[in-house]
């Protein structure tokens, strides 16, 4: 069954997800400086309030087949940290940092809140996702704009971007946007 960690998250330590598990508590600044381990399930990051924030300094592993979910609130991914595996990120405000090229991030109406560079596979979903700072798609680096069905991808640059990498529009029946 189902995890439920309703507190304020200082992970110095493993934190080893093997089954279902969420991460929720009103009002939370939550930082890892330790190892997350996704090895038998998805693990969801719950933020109600955009005061609420997930700084990662540490390690973040996700084996195949599962997913860290991280919906409302900040995520901080710090230079120093790492992700290797999918981040899925939603309604959240993801802040200054790099993606690597072992991250996979999916965002969803989401806003990137500072200059960032793209090392990874970054698919973007939803109408409302934007970059306030500077973004730039690195060499071997993929930003997808993915439109499904009737649901469009639009992807608004303050500050325009830097593409040495691959942009790839939408498939399926919806449509894409860069501004």
């Amino acid at each position: 069954g189902s995890r439920f960690l309703n507190a304020i998250l200082y992970n110095r330590g493993v934190l080893k997800v093997d089954e279902v598990m969420t991460i929720n508590k009103a009002g939370a600044q939550m930082t890892n400086s330790g190892t997350i381990t996704l090895s038998g399930d998805n693990l969801t990051i719950t933020q109600a309030q955009d005061t609420q924030s997930f700084k990662n300094i540490g390690s973040i592993i996700v084996d195949t087949n599962y997913i860290l979910y991280i919906t409302g609130g900040r995520f901080i991914p710090a230079s120093s940290g790492s992700i290797n595996g999918v981040l899925d990120v939603n309604s959240t405000n993801f802040e200054t940092g790099v993606i690597k090229d072992k991250t996979k991030l999916y965002m969803t109406n989401s806003k990137i809140t500072g200059d960032v560079v793209n090392k990874g596979y970054m698919t973007v979903r939803g109408l409302t996702n934007g970059c306030s700072g500077t973004f730039s798609n690195d060499t071997g680096a993929t930003l997808r704009l993915e439109g499904i069905y009737d649901y469009a991808s639009v992807f608004t640059f303050a500050k325009g971007f830097t593409n040495s990498g691959t942009i790839v529009g939408s498939d399926g029946f919806g449509f894409a946007t860069v501004k």
